[in-house]
């Protein structure tokens, strides 16, 4: 999947990001200063990580890759299903 969409990936050894998370608790200090000096960094990068994820999607979508599926299965819900029951068809 990864590399269908030209994303790289990012692995590490089992339990090497857990030491690193713990060594850093013991050593780092978060004030409500410094969260609050990067509201407008996280904000930001929250925003380039949903662009993100809708440029997968798509990907993912493209063509037949994602169909609208009615959960009672009576077709599609565009109003070109001929044999629906919906609104518009006179029926």
């Amino acid at each position: 999947m990864y590399d269908k969409l030209m994303i790289t990936r990012h692995e590490a050894p089992p339990g090497t990001c857990d030491r690193a998370i713990k060594k850093m608790k013991e050593t780092l200090d978060v004030t409500q200063q410094y969260l609050d000096g990067n509201v407008p960094d996280v904000e930001t990068q929250l925003m380039r990580a949903g662009i993100r994820l809708s440029n997968v999607l798509n990907q993912i979508c493209m063509g037949e890759g994602c169909k609208v599926v009615s959960p009672t299965g009576r077709g599609n819900r565009s109003g070109n299903n001929k044999k629906g029951r919906g609104r518009g068809n006179g029926k």
